[in-house]
């Protein structure tokens, strides 16, 4: 017996996705997209809230990543949260800057079992359907000015430049939609949001994604 995937859902509905944040200068996505995910996946699972986790510790501390500059990999920050855990924000805040590494065990809040990869759209409907929000790359050169409605330009790249959180999807006039979650601030987009087309790799969605698996 399978579960059936529902055909639309949005993870904000259900009290889960904390507010929109700003990474600032420091091209840290990779790092808000991972401690969210932890969270997010976290509360759907137990019904558990924890504190907001600490991008800066991975900014700071994933020595497989390379902080603000190039920014970083999802994959490999799932990577280290395995293996260290995380910190809360309040414990580790952010500063918009690479700094040394202040990390304390024992202040770690959550660690993670696993990650899961996936390339295809139709799994990705599947496992944010049915288990949560997970974390995608997009190619943002033509989104930068984004206001609102459903982002559909079939030539818009597929070489990352940001990490962000697919939080649900659905249909709207017949085009189905993603809907993502960005660390641009409240004012960029729709609050803070981008819903751009699915099932068409548009900006290379289905590239890179990952999310922590049990």
């Amino acid at each position: 017996y399978l579960p059936k995937v529902p055909d639309s859902i949005d993870w904000r509905t259900k009290g889960v996705v904390g507010p929109v944040k700003n990474q600032g200068s420091c091209v840290s996505a990779w790092a808000f997209a991972v401690a969210e995910v932890v969270k997010i996946r976290h509360a759907i699972k137990t019904g558990i809230f924890l504190p907001d986790l600490s991008p800066q510790q991975l900014v700071d501390c994933d020595t497989s990543n390379v902080g603000c500059g190039w920014g970083g990999l999802a994959h490999s920050a799932f990577q280290y949260v395995q293996r260290y855990g995380l910190m809360s924000w309040h414990d580790y805040p952010y500063v918009d800057e690479k700094q040394p590494c202040a990390y304390n065990a024992s202040k770690v809040v959550t660690k993670i079992n696993g990650i899961g990869v996936l390339h295809n759209e139709y799994y990705m409907r599947d496992e944010v359907g049915l288990r949560g929000p997970i974390v995608a790359s997009l190619n943002m050169a033509n989104l930068n000015y984004y206001r609102s409605g459903i982002f559909d330009y079939p030539n818009c790249g597929s070489n990352p430049t940001q990490f962000l959180i697919i939080v649900g999807y659905g249909k709207e006039n017949g085009l189905d939609y993603w809907i993502l979650k960005n660390s641009w601030g409240p004012a960029w987009g729709e609050h803070g949001y981008l819903r751009i087309s699915r099932n068409r790799g548009t900006c290379g969605i289905n590239f890179l994604v990952s999310f922590p698996k049990d």
